[in-house]
């Protein structure tokens, strides 16, 4: 069975993370870009992916700017 507290939680917990960073953090990438990385497709495969991060305004990730998220979330107790 499924925990409504931990629904709750975690619910909040990402709603923490959204307002903290308000990126799309469950943005599909491979609906902006069109072909995987492979051995011989680097300049293809950064150009769309260059454009998809600057097209969601997170090149500060990348210029360290911005911090990352933390890797993973803490419950808070409540």
């Amino acid at each position: 069975q499924d925990n409504p507290m931990a629904q709750s939680n975690s619910s909040s917990s990402m709603a923490s993370v959204a307002s903290k960073y308000p990126y799309p953090y469950n943005l599909n990438v491979a609906n902006f870009v069109s072909i995987k990385l492979n051995q011989s497709n680097f300049l293809l495969w950064q150009t769309q992916m260059m454009g998809l991060i600057e097209s969601q305004d997170m090149t500060g990730f990348l210029e360290g700017e911005y911090q990352p998220p933390a890797q993973f979330l803490t419950a808070s107790a409540g």
